[in-house]
């Protein structure tokens, strides 16, 4: 069963019930009301009963032809004194005089129904008789012309309930249509999507509740899938380029080695030699980009207490015996920890200082402080700087400043971009401060 069926459904029992209920009321409070109304209309006519016999009793007339003429159609008017015997009894209805009596000295009103379900009302009231003792003084009437109001009531209920399905099919359809719509456009858009490879958004700007809230969730799906789908694009048109150049240069060695290699053997050494030289930057640059989908997906992380100071200094004191460099050490604290993976902060460190050594020739500033809230560390170096536009792509895969360069230095352009991403999995930030000819500043906050 479709959704719009099923909503339609759900809507119009929904509809169908709450007109059920309303009626409902509407028939229960309708009885309520008139036979309210009728025991206060029997109440008053009681009282002026017993106004009559008061003053009917100063000129000695005749109690029970007061009563006969005071009795209601169809009613009963009757006494019944203290011991709950029944003194007089005027009705020309037979199933009343059955009812037993029950004396009481206060006005009282209720409710019954006799054998065959006619339902009458009675109001009981204290007499002083006329031998001057208190009589109860009971007027019973029958609610009959309730009773047939009632039934023709129900007739027009249940008639206008009946008359109400259709209307409350179209009204089911219509805000069926209403909550579909909009899912048919979301649904519409991503049969688009996945048919022609577009990533269309749905707008619905003017929508504040539920269905607003699932588009614009689908349209952030929808742009993150389209940026993972870009970058991918990206990083298989990045890397077939990369892995284009020695793939080209190791073939052309080869040839040179069918031409030349058999009777020159400077050629055959010097294509060996270049030819194991691409076949290494191909497979670092490979090993590179597998580094970089493991730690984007927060693989081989193991997080406990790690001690910065001691693994700064021993990062910066093997990159200084590599490179032959000059790093200073520079720390406002006596020690500062994090919760981290320590291998791929040294990693991480070990990429900045390596970074910094390609491009400065001068002297490189390694740095630790705390604020309330992250660990501070800062790799200065005092080379030719960045400029805005390089700042901006550092850290994008294969981004290289300077490309002659890097194939001189065996850079990858994926160090920084791996930089960035053990600082995301770490849940921190990474800054870079450069201007061109003074150098380049990296810092990078890490939660505390």
């Amino acid at each position: 069963m479709k959704l719009k069926t099923k909503l339609v459904l759900f809507n119009t029992i929904g509809f169908l019930l709450f007109l059920f209920v309303i009626e409902t009321l509407i028939y229960f409070s309708f009885v309520q009301i008139m036979t309210s109304q009728e025991i206060d209309r029997i109440e008053a006519q009681a009282t002026t009963l017993l106004e009559a016999f008061a003053q009917d009793e100063i000129s000695n007339v005749d109690p029970v032809q007061l009563f006969k003429a005071y009795v209601p159609t169809d009613g009963m008017i009757r006494l019944i004194d203290d011991d709950g015997q029944i003194i007089q009894v005027i009705t020309q209805d037979e199933r009343l005089t059955t009812l037993d009596g029950q004396f009481t000295n206060q006005t009282s009103t209720d409710e019954f129904t006799i054998d065959d379900g006619e339902r009458f009302a009675k109001v009981s009231m204290p007499i002083i008789y006329v031998d001057q003792e208190v009589k109860a003084l009971e007027v019973v009437q029958p609610l009959k012309y309730i009773d047939d109001a009632l039934d023709v009531l129900i007739l027009v209920l249940i008639f206008s309930f009946f008359m109400m399905i259709i209307p409350g099919v179209f009204i089911g359809q219509a805000i069926a249509r209403i909550i579909i719509k909009p899912i048919e456009r979301l649904s519409l858009a991503m049969q688009h999507n996945q048919a022609d490879g577009k990533w269309e958004k749905v707008e619905f700007s003017d929508r504040k509740d539920e269905l607003g809230h699932m588009a614009l969730n689908f349209n952030e799906m929808n742009s993150r899938l389209k940026s993972m789908f870009d970058t991918q694009e990206q990083f298989v048109a990045n890397a077939s380029h990369e892995l284009k150049t020695p793939l080209a240069v190791i073939k052309s060695y080869v040839r040179l080695m069918e031409r030349q290699g058999k009777t020159n053997p400077d050629v055959m050494e010097e294509s060996l030699e270049t030819i194991n030289y691409e076949t290494d930057r191909m497979h670092h640059l490979i090993q590179q980009m597998l580094t970089l989908v493991s730690i984007e997906k927060g693989e081989l992380f193991t997080f406990r207490q790690v001690a910065l100071r001691p693994l700064l200094k021993q990062a910066s004191k093997s990159i200084a015996l590599a490179f032959d460099r000059t790093i200073t050490f520079e720390m406002t604290e006596q020690d500062i920890t994090i919760v981290g993976d320590e291998e791929k902060l040294k990693q991480l460190v070990y990429i900045l200082l390596d970074n910094a050594q390609k491009y400065s020739e001068k002297a490189i500033r390694l740095s630790l402080k705390k604020t309330e809230t992250d660990a501070v560390i800062e790799v200065k170096d005092y080379g030719e700087g960045l400029s805005k536009q390089d700042q901006q792509a550092i850290f994008d895969r294969f981004y290289r400043v300077d490309k002659a360069r890097a194939r001189e230095t065996g850079g990858t352009g994926l160090g920084l971009t791996i930089a960035k991403a053990i600082v995301d999995q770490h849940e921190g930030r990474i800054e870079v401060d450069s201007t061109l000819g003074e150098g380049t500043t990296f810092r990078i906050f890490l939660p505390l």
